[in-house]
């Protein structure tokens, strides 16, 4: 529904286009043990949390997500160096860049590989955040890194056409609306 009103509204916009680049995880066999310990804690618990009186289920619940974070983590440090790389080639094509991740390690990481870059980070301030938005949008540099939830919405970075997403949040009309700076009149 979103998208077919925004094609009536909007149809000078081109359709969004989206490419999955495979990267391998370097450190694959830490990353399994986690997935194995994981489904190992996942398989000792109870299968209906209704059953349970609800400060245990939320517990419960809690744990989970707090697991599948650890995952998720590990897989984004995994695929960081070939990330990293693919960003370093993408560059190299003169093409502007935004960069979206989740985790402050792979936003620091990316920063530190590519110092002259912009970030919007949730330790910037708004000033700093409209700085380097201006920066962008100006063409000062060619790369800016987003956190995903900070920079998810309300701004325009339409100098860029091409996103990159290093980690996924656990919704994907957050990822729609990451797309979405880019992604308009402008």
């Amino acid at each position: 529904f979103v998208r077919r009103l925004k094609r009536e509204v909007l149809p000078q916009l081109p359709e969004k286009r989206q490419v999955v680049v495979p990267i391998e995880l370097d450190n694959r066999r830490e990353y399994r043990v986690a997935e194995d310990d994981v489904i190992a804690w996942l398989r000792e618990q109870p299968l209906d949390l209704s059953e349970l009186n609800a400060k245990i289920a939320a517990t419960l619940r809690a744990e989970r997500l707090a697991q599948l974070g650890t995952l998720q983590r590990l897989a984004a440090r995994g695929k960081l160096h070939g990330a990293l790389a693919w960003i370093h080639d993408f560059l190299a094509s003169g093409e502007p860049l935004v960069v979206f991740a989740r985790h402050r390690e792979v936003q620091d990481a990316v920063i530190a590989r590519f110092p002259h870059g912009l970030h919007l980070l949730g330790s910037d301030s708004a000033a700093q955040r409209e700085a380097a938005i201006a920066a962008f949008q100006a063409g000062e540099e060619q790369l800016i890194v987003c956190a995903t939830r900070v920079a998810a919405q309300g701004i325009t970075l339409t100098r860029a056409s091409n996103v990159a997403f290093l980690e996924l949040e656990w919704t994907p009309a957050m990822h729609d609306q990451a797309e979405d700076r880019c992604h308009r009149i402008g």
